[in-house]
C-alpha cells in the first residue's frame, strides 16, 4: 500500500541548513489508488437552521436552499453503496430531518423530500446540537458532519466548554464553519477533539466541493490513525510548529501523497516507521535519494509563517513588521520562480497564493479565519481553499513597495493536490442546480460562482475532461441543462449534461 514511499533529502546549488545546520529532507508517503470501502458506514449530517440561514446569496438562492442542494447530491452519491446517512437540524433546539437510513433507489426521492421541507427560523443553540450528535448511533464507522454560519447565541457559548460535548467515539469530527459570520475560535477549539477537522468556507456557493472532499476522505479512507515516528532525526509538525520525533495524521485516503519536511543530522541513520489501521507497520530508510528540495524549503517556512499568522492573529502591535516581512518573503519566491522556470509550476504558486491571502486578511477581523483555513488545508494538503478575500481595506500605515505588490497577485486557478478521483467525488456533490422562479424563469447557477476575485474559475481541475487539456469556459459551464429530479414532472426526460455523474473526470 506504501510500496512509493521513500525519504529524500536536499542536494542543490543552494545550501538548506535548518535546526542546528542540520540536514534537511522529507517523507513523501504514498497510497496506491483504491475502491471505495465495502465497510458500511454512517455519515450524520447536523445542519443550521437558524434564522440567518435565510440569507441570499451571490446566486440569488439561500443559504438553506445551497445546503438542501448539497445534501441532496450526497444522498444521490452514496445511493446504493451500503452508506447510511442521518440528517438532523438545529436552530435553538433539534430536530431529526430523517433517522439514520441505509440510503437506496427506493428511498431516495422520500429522503430528499424530507430535506427541502426544512426552513429557517430562530435562534442559534451550537451545544444542544452537539450532544445531540453524541446520540446518533454507536457503529464504529460513524462520521458526523456539522455545520454553521454564525456563533451560538443562546446555550452554551464558551467554547472550551463546548469542546466537551464533541463526540470522541466517533471515526471522524468535521466541523464546517462558513461566511464571516461564524465563529473561528469556536471552531479551532472544536477542532483540537480527536479525529476531528475544521473547514471554512468563505462562500456557500462552494459548499458542495468541501462536502465532496470530506465525503472522499470518509468512503476512500485506506489508513486511519497514522502515526509517523523518526529515529535519529526529526519532523515537523505544522499544527504546532515544532520539530518533533513523531507526528500523527486523522487518515490518509486513496491516491494520497503526504510530504512531511525532515531534519537529521545524519542522513544514513535516519528511519521512519509508519503505523496505521488496519495493520500498517512499516519501516523506510534513507536509500540515498538526493533532490533539489528548495520548493520544500519555501513550503516549510511558508507553514512557519501561517502558523504564526494563525496564532498572532488578534495582535495589532504585530500587524505592520509580520506583513512587510510575509510581502518581502513572497517576492522572494517569487524571484525564485522567475529564475528557476517555476512560475507555472503549482506548488510555488499556492504557497504564494497562502502568502497573499494572508497578507490581506491579518490584522482584520477575518485574519482568524483565513490564516487558520490556509494553513489547514497546506498543512494536510486539501484541494478545497479558501481564496474569496474581503476587499482592500484597514491599512494604518503607508505600505511598503513590495506590500502594494500583494494585492496586485492574482490567485492561482489550481492545486498542486489534485487526484482525479477526489475531483470526481468534489464534481459530483457540487455539481450546479437550477432554480425555478414564480414566473417559471430558469435562473442558471455559474458553475455555483465558483469564480475568483478577477473573474477567472475557481479549480478549473475539477471540470477538466479526459479527452483535452483545456479547462471548460465559464460560458460552457452556464449552459448546462437541469437534472431531472430538478425540473416540473412535465419535463422529465433524460438530460445529458457535462457534469451528469456518469460524466468521466
Amino acid at each position: 500500500m506504501l510500496a512509493k514511499s521513500k525519504i529524500i533529502f536536499h542536494e542543490g546549488a543552494i545550501p538548506i541548513k535548518l535546526h542546528e545546520e542540520w540536514h534537511f529532507g522529507v517523507f513523501e508517503l504514498q497510497v496506491a489508488k483504491t475502491d471505495m470501502t465495502e465497510l458500511p458506514q454512517e455519515i450524520h449530517l447536523m445542519l443550521d437552521k437558524s434564522g440567518s440561514m435565510d440569507e441570499i446569496c451571490s446566486d440569488r438562492s439561500s443559504k438553506i436552499d445551497q445546503i438542501k442542494h448539497v445534501t441532496k447530491n450526497i444522498l444521490h452519491f452514496v445511493k446504493g453503496k451500503h452508506v447510511s446517512v442521518g440528517v438532523s437540524a438545529f436552530n435553538s433546539t433539534v430536530s431529526t430531518i430523517f433517522p439514520k437510513t441505509e440510503v437506496r433507489e427506493d428511498n431516495i426521492d422520500e429522503l430528499i423530500a424530507s430535506v427541502k421541507r426544512m426552513y429557517a427560523e430562530d435562534e442559534t443553540n451550537i451545544g444542544d446540537a452537539l450532544q445531540s450528535m453524541r446520540s446518533f448511533s454507536n457503529g464504529k464507522e460513524r462520521h458526523n458532519i456539522f455545520m454553521t454560519d454564525g456563533d451560538a447565541t443562546v446555550g452554551e457559548k464558551d467554547p472550551a466548554k463546548l469542546l466537551k460535548f464533541v463526540d470522541q467515539t466517533a471515526a471522524s469530527n468535521t466541523f464546517i464553519g462558513f461566511g464571516f459570520d461564524h465563529n473561528p475560535d469556536m471552531f479551532l477549539a472544536l477542532n483540537n477533539a480527536e479525529n476531528s477537522n475544521y473547514y471554512f468556507i468563505d462562500k456557500i456557493e462552494k459548499s458542495g466541493l468541501a462536502y465532496g472532499e470530506i465525503l472522499h476522505n470518509i468512503l476512500f479512507k485506506c489508513i486511519q490513525n497514522v502515526k509517523i515516528t523518526v529515529y535519529n532525526g526529526l519532523i515537523y509538525d505544522w499544527k504546532t510548529n515544532e520539530w518533533l520525533n513523531e507526528t500523527a495524521v486523522w487518515s490518509v485516503a486513496s491516491e494520497a501523497k503526504k510530504t512531511f519536511q525532515l531534519v537529521a543530522p545524519d542522513m544514513s541513520k535516519v528511519i521512519i516507521i509508519v503505523s496505521g489501521i488496519p495493520d500498517v507497520n512499516e519501516t523506510f530508510m534513507h536509500m540515498g535519494h538526493m533532490e533539489d528540495l528548495m520548493k520544500m524549503f519555501y513550503r516549510q517556512k511558508t507553514q512557519e509563517y501561517l502558523y504564526l499568522a494563525k496564532t498572532k492573529a488578534c495582535e495589532k502591535r504585530l500587524v505592520k513588521d509580520l506583513k512587510k516581512e510575509i510581502a518581502e518573503f513572497t517576492k522572494e519566491m517569487k524571484e525564485y520562480m522567475k529564475t528557476h522556470d517555476l512560475v507555472d509550476d503549482l506548488l510555488m504558486k499556492n504557497l504564494c497564493d497562502d502568502m497573499v491571502v494572508v497578507y490581506k486578511t491579518f490584522g482584520t477581523r477575518f485574519g482568524m479565519m483565513y490564516s487558520s483555513a490556509r494553513q489547514t488545508s497546506q498543512g494536510n494538503e486539501r484541494l478545497f481553499n479558501v481564496c474569496d478575500t474581503p476587499t482592500r481595506s484597514g491599512n494604518h500605515y503607508e505600505p511598503h513597495e513590495n506590500e502594494s505588490k500583494m494585492w496586485e497577485h492574482t490567485l492561482s486557478e489550481d492545486s498542486p493536490y489534485y487526484s482525479e478521483q477526489l475531483a470526481g467525488v468534489m464534481r459530483d456533490v457540487s455539481v450546479p442546480q437550477t432554480r425555478h422562479c414564480n414566473n417559471d424563469v430558469q435562473l442558471k447557477v455559474d458553475i455555483n460562482d465558483y469564480t475568483l476575485p478577477d473573474g477567472s474559475l475557481f479549480f478549473p481541475q475539477l471540470f477538466r475532461a479526459n479527452t483535452s487539456s483545456e479547462p471548460l469556459t465559464l460560458a460552457d459551464l452556464c449552459s448546462e441543462e437541469p437534472l431531472a429530479e430538478d425540473l416540473p414532472k412535465e419535463q422529465e426526460e433524460v438530460h445529458r449534461t457535462p457534469f451528469s455523474r456518469s460524466s468521466s473526470v
